[in-house]
């Protein structure tokens, strides 16, 4: 095999790779979420590392999924006239 059909398999198991690190974030956001709900209405408890957590895992969750989307080429394309 040619060292570009080498590396363009790496590309593609990478940003596979990254596609299940972002499902992953978003699983564990959900998990969060579940849990500072409860926290703040069945215990009238607040936790705010719990949302700080939350919006670090949706940012990295979305970057992640960047790298995914760019491979498939399913993202948008803006075209600024």
């Amino acid at each position: 095999m040619s060292l570009l059909h080498n590396m363009s398999r790496a590309t593609k198991g990478l940003a596979k790779a990254c596609l299940w690190i972002a499902a992953l974030l978003i699983g564990l956001t959900v998990i969060v979420v579940l849990v500072q709900v409860t926290a703040r209405y069945g215990f009238n408890a607040s936790q705010a590392a719990l949302d700080e957590l939350q919006w670090h895992f949706v940012g990295a969750a979305t970057l992640f999924a960047i790298v995914g989307c760019i491979d498939e080429d399913s993202h948008v394309r803006i075209d600024i006239v």
